[in-house]
């Protein structure tokens, strides 16, 4: 594998990490905002 292949590769995936993780940002969001109490749901963290 040539190295510019490699880094394609390393620059994908890192990629595909950041769109997973921001798509799962809101999903976490409303589970833990889901298991809260209705007034702990507008306190700050």
């Amino acid at each position: 594998m040539s190295s510019r292949r490699s880094l394609e590769s390393v620059a994908i995936y890192g990629l595909l990490a950041l769109g997973t993780i921001l798509t799962l940002i809101p999903v976490v969001w409303m589970v833990s905002t889901s298991l809260k109490t209705p007034d702990r749901v507008f306190t700050y963290p």
